[in-house]
């Protein structure tokens, strides 16, 4: 409403997909700036059913090995579209069945 246009023109505009013109794109991408607009990377993943993160599970971030891994990963994934998401279990076979499963 902010940028006087329908919903869907603005969807376009903020996901960068259709046909839109330079100057309601411009109109629009101007509004989300003042209304203070941070796009929810997880929200639009969960709309289109792709996703780029990928789930690292680890024992233990108090032996050194892991962060050593974790920074490996970290650096692989640097150039690429691709967010690490982490999750610790403490050496727990129940919290790694439960981190498991709330990472799937």
């Amino acid at each position: 409403a902010a940028s006087g246009v329908s919903e869907m023109t603005v969807s376009r505009v903020l996901r960068n997909r259709g046909d839109v013109s330079e100057a309601t794109r411009k109109k629009v991408l101007e509004a989300a700036k003042t209304l203070g607009y941070v796009p929810n990377q997880i929200a639009g993943s969960l709309a289109s059913q792709h996703v780029n993160l990928v789930a690292v599970i680890i024992p233990s971030l108090s032996n050194m090995v892991f962060p050593e891994v974790l920074t490996g990963i970290n650096q692989v994934l640097e150039n690429t579209p691709l967010q690490p998401v982490f999750g610790v279990t403490d050496y727990m076979r129940d919290k790694e069945e439960r981190v498991l499963y709330e990472m799937l």
